[in-house]
């Protein structure tokens, strides 16, 4: 089959100046399809919204209560903006040795990443705020809540302390982080013992506490019968030993 007939169509089936008119619509509607996405832009939608915990170890109590909620927290030298949406403070004796708990909000389609590593739990990556920059490790990711796992906690621990630590004691005394009491003392007894130069203390507590898989944790310490957690309030840190704890009522 000759490529025109007598009548000048194509094939013989369309006139060869409609083809021209054709393929000229279609190279506009081409063109402006690639007009309307610029080049190096995408047309990302917004994915899901998840969460994840991280904790920064050997944090200064001065570092960490600079650190607040609806704060940005980005990954340094990566991308991925996040928020963070709750906070919690385990206190330490030493100096720059506290850990930070932080629950931080991101979107599916834009984690954060640092030199093309995967966001996942058990990874280490730089984080910062305008402030702050620091080394946080992810615990535990896409869980579908925006508050760390914390709840009211009381126990029982029992100390031997020198006399004067006891009488400076009281019903009330708390360790408070942020306007949030981590401490509250709700009784003491005091059995003097080595010919009264020493007392030996059994305190009710109710601690603020974290769940760290299936174990509550308090200053770096399980919260359970026979494990070893210090007394802390603003103006003491007295090692104990837990005696009893009750059930936790959730926050």
């Amino acid at each position: 089959m000759p490529l025109l007939d007598e009548q000048g169509r194509l094939f013989g089936l369309i006139n060869i100046v409609d083809a021209i008119v054709v393929i000229a619509v279609i190279g506009v509607v081409v063109v402006a399809g690639l007009v309307l996405v610029p080049a190096g832009e995408t047309d990302t939608q917004p994915g899901e919204t998840r969460y994840a915990t991280v904790v920064f170890n050997d944090q200064p109590e001065a570092i960490a209560s600079q650190i607040t909620v609806g704060d940005t927290l980005s990954a340094v030298g990566g991308g991925g903006e996040t928020t963070i949406s709750d906070t919690y403070f385990s206190p330490s004796r030493g100096d720059n040795t506290s850990r930070l708990y932080v629950r931080i909000r991101y979107d599916s389609n834009n984690p954060p990443q640092q030199q093309n590593r995967q966001f996942r739990a058990g990874r280490v990556m730089y984080f910062g705020t305008d402030e702050y920059g620091g080394r946080g490790k992810i615990l535990a990711i896409d869980r579908p809540s925006d508050t760390l796992p914390t709840s009211r906690t009381n126990v029982t621990i029992e100390a031997t302390v020198p006399a004067s630590v006891s009488s400076s004691l009281d019903r009330g005394d708390t360790f408070t982080f942020n306007d949030t009491t981590l401490t509250e003392v709700t009784s003491v007894s005091a059995v003097p013992v080595a010919n009264g130069t020493r007392s030996r203390l059994r305190v009710d507590l109710t601690l603020q506490t974290i769940r760290l898989g299936y174990t509550r944790y308090f200053a770096g310490n399980r919260v359970q019968t026979g494990s070893h957690l210090p007394l802390v309030t603003d103006s003491h840190w007295i090692p104990g030993t837990v005696v009893h704890t009750a059930e936790y009522r959730q926050r």
